[in-house]
């Protein structure tokens, strides 16, 4: 972006000293002033708008960062309950926690994964009851939807004993096709 701001019609000679001046010349020079912080302004805001800020969210409305690192130092996570989540533009780690008087089958309805993109989710689920429990992940809306053919998968369910933490990680390339990970049980 060219800045507007032009500093050529000011008179830097201008008032003359020990001369009786032109009040013309006075106007002349606040016009442009004026003129010029009015530019400034308009800038200054334009590009508070359009930048992104140390100090606030930054919501970059699908436009490509390119030719940049990414170092992470942590994700948004959510805690879920024992149900519900699931939803990807919650967060980017999610914790189921099982206990006792809640169902023993439990859904994990993965959704608004990225369209066109990759995304990514570790899912974790925690039994912290006194029974075994079912957890189910479904993905609606998707085209194609895949386990990694691990043992521990009963079609899209695993099953968590007694203190037992199970972690998946489900990512989809495209927001069309969604992928079970299995990445294990931790006790």
């Amino acid at each position: 972006m060219t800045s507007a701001i032009s500093t050529t019609g000011l008179d830097t000679d201008f008032p003359v000293a020990g001369r009786d001046n032109d009040s013309q010349g006075f106007r002349d020079n606040f016009l442009n002033i004026k003129t010029n912080l009015d530019s400034a302004a308009s800038e200054i805001t334009a590009l508070q708008a359009g930048v992104a800020r140390l100090d606030t969210d930054n919501n970059f409305d699908g436009n490509e960062q390119t030719n940049m690192l990414v170092n992470i130092t942590s994700y948004k996570t959510s805690n879920e309950g024992a149900t519900g989540g699931g939803d990807f533009e919650t967060a980017a780690v999610q914790t189921w926690t099982l206990s006792t008087g809640e169902s023993y089958n439990v859904t994990v309805a993965l959704n608004n994964f990225p369209i066109g993109n990759y995304g990514t989710m570790r899912c974790i689920v925690k039994n912290t009851d006194t029974g075994s429990h079912s957890v189910t992940f479904t993905a609606v809306g998707y085209t194609g939807f895949y386990t990694d053919g691990n043992v521990a998968w009963t079609s899209k369910t695993i099953e968590l004993e007694v203190g037992e933490i199970g972690i998946v990680d489900a990512f989809s390339p495209d927001g069309d096709n969604m992928y079970l990970n299995y990445i294990g049980t931790f006790s």
